[in-house]
């Protein structure tokens, strides 16, 4: 088998459950794709290789390379006649096999597909019931067992011919010479000798040479452009004569027309890419669509330093920390800046109406005096009447100011004294006193139902609203406890299926083991199970019918022998071993 690279065909099928591994080779079973086999001529046309498999769908190879694993390189690979879909480098040769070329390998895993025409394995035989030498040209012969083993034996007699084609030639010893002629060996014909070192021999045409005996040769150049050629954007471009001979090479860039080039991709004045989402990735957005700020440096507004005009549109977001005040005018009018204000390029991208402007940012507001001070003042006493000080009113206070809510208080505190549920000694003297069983509950604030009034924070305190929890249930003024808050235990001597209701249970048999069977962990969240085995007899506890209820998928039973116990909470999924 002779193989070239050729271009790489691949076809990539769906066909449900078909069961195929990468290295099967296939043929087309009416539509459907099964593993082709060397013993039949029905299975033995193959069309393909399997490359990758994925579920339902593979990569089938029908021509060009293929990539497989284990092979030995530079090795013809047939169509394997023993098992369906395998390829083997031993070639068919039993009755009714087929010889199927398949590939040639490169390396241990690179291969190049070329499926050839299956052939019959050829081991006709016949029986040989006569073999003789005619006696022709000097040549005789003999046979022995000729209808068996023949062998024959061939006799050279002495051979003087005179001419040649009319031509005379004299004999010498071992020296045959022609005189006055060319000798032309034409056809099939040959010449056959030794160059005795006096005979210049002159080749010419694609390879060029001369000598008497043993001679250098040169292969004529018929390609001028040497090198390596080809990439992942470039393809390779040649030029081969009727010999076979390469007479141009070169490398032409993969071009779709009308579409663009990979190139193009992320290059300067190109194309964007787009992320794994198909969108735009941010790192190849201008900073002025993401309204992006990009500090500069420090500007001298007394020096315009750096030099800034409202021509600058190549500088969206560009902006600059005042660090000597001053006035300038980019342009559209003097704009004054003090120590701290930013200076930032406001340009607008918007086609025939672009335009860029240098704007003012005040980070100064400067206040020139505060309480007749200057610099960082601080309020101190005396700074603030209570006439400058501000009252929101509330209650029954409605002055805005401190000093007439001042006034209002000192006009109410002249009233009489408190009476009823809160007393007071007189309108002079506020303190006031609360009755004995003045308070009622309709006087305290609401509180949320299903609550209690208490005090959980530590330390003496104000009272607290205390919420009933889930294993209490207050029923009108009745506060209860639920069972589930009852530890109860039980003592069982055989088997015993878990309720609810159960918190520890004690096995107790001499001699006959039996089985706990547990409840759902998910209908009894929060339920802690203690089991314990008290006497001889092993104790089972099984969640088997409930699946893998331990927190060890792997286990469904426990098994305790005497004195042995075991504590399980349930999480809502799972029985917790403790």
């Amino acid at each position: 088998m002779a193989y070239l690279p050729t271009p790489r065909s691949i076809s990539r099928v769906t066909q449900a459950a078909h069961g195929f591994v990468a290295g099967d080779v296939l043929y087309d079973n009416n539509g459907t794709y099964a593993k082709a086999q060397a013993n039949a001529i029905g299975t033995a046309v193959p069309v393909g290789i399997v490359e990758s498999v994925s579920t339902d769908t593979f990569v089938l190879i029908t021509n060009g390379e293929i990539k497989l694993t284990g092979l030995t390189p530079k090795t013809a690979y047939y169509l394997d006649p023993s098992t369906a879909g395998a390829y083997t480098v031993t070639k068919p040769s039993s009755a009714g096999q087929f010889v199927v070329p398949l590939f040639r390998s490169g390396t241990a895993t690179k291969a190049y597909v070329n499926v050839e025409t299956p052939e019959a394995v050829d081991t006709a035989t016949g029986t040989v019931t006569s073999v003789s030498v005619v006696t022709a040209n000097g040549v005789s012969g003999s046979v022995a067992t000729a209808t068996t083993t023949p062998a024959i034996t061939l006799t050279l007699g002495a051979i003087t011919p005179t001419s040649v084609n009319g031509n005379t030639i004299t004999s010498g010893t071992g020296t045959l010479t022609l005189s006055t002629f060319t000798l032309t060996v034409a056809g099939t014909a040959s010449v056959s000798g030794t160059n005795t070192g006096d005979q210049t021999i002159t080749l010419t045409g694609d390879v060029t040479g001369s000598g008497t005996g043993s001679f250098a040769t040169t292969l004529a150049t018929v390609n001028g452009n040497v090198g390596s050629f080809g990439s992942a954007s470039q393809t390779l471009s040649a030029t081969v004569n009727a010999k076979g001979l390469v007479t141009a090479i070169s490398a032409a860039s993969i071009a779709i027309a009308g579409a663009t080039q990979l190139t193009d991709y992320g290059a300067a004045n190109g194309v964007a890419g787009l992320d794994s989402n198909s969108k735009l990735k941010i790192a190849q957005l201008p900073d002025a669509a993401l309204g992006q700020l990009q500090y500069q440096g420090l500007y001298n507004a007394t020096t315009d330093s750096p030099a800034l005009e409202n021509t600058d549109m190549n500088k969206p977001g560009y902006y600059y920390v005042v660090s000597v005040a001053g006035t300038q005018n980019f342009g559209a009018g003097s704009i004054s800046f003090e120590v701290g204000d930013w200076v930032v390029n406001n340009t607008t991208l918007a086609g025939a109406a672009a335009a860029s402007l240098w704007q003012k940012v005040d980070n100064t507001d400067s206040v020139t005096m505060v309480f007749g001070r200057i610099g960082a003042v601080t309020a101190t006493a005396g700074d603030y009447t209570a006439s400058l000080i501000t009252n929101v009113p509330a209650g029954d206070i409605a002055a805005v100011t401190v000093q007439a809510a001042l006034n209002e208080l000192d006009t109410d505190k002249q009233a009489g004294p408190l009476t009823g549920d809160v007393t007071t000694v007189s309108a002079s003297n506020p303190a006031a006193t609360i009755a004995n069983n003045a308070v009622t509950f309709a006087k305290l604030q609401d509180i949320p139902t299903a609550t209690l009034i208490g005090r959980t924070t530590a330390a003496a305190g104000d009272p607290e609203s205390i919420t009933v929890g889930a294993n209490l249930t207050l029923t009108g003024l009745v506060l209860s406890v639920s069972t589930g808050l009852v530890q109860t235990t039980s003592i069982k001597t055989a088997a015993y299926t878990v309720t609810a209701a159960d918190r520890v249970i004690i096995g107790n048999h001499a001699s006959t083991p039996f089985t706990i069977t547990l409840i759902a962990a998910s209908s009894n969240t929060g339920l802690t199970l203690t089991i314990k085995n008290k006497n001889a007899a092993v104790v089972t506890v099984d969640g088997t019918s409930l699946g893998a209820i331990f927190t060890d998928a792997s286990v469904n039973t426990l098994a305790l022998s005497q004195g042995e116990a075991i504590t399980l909470v349930s999480d809502g999924a799972t029985w917790l071993v403790v």
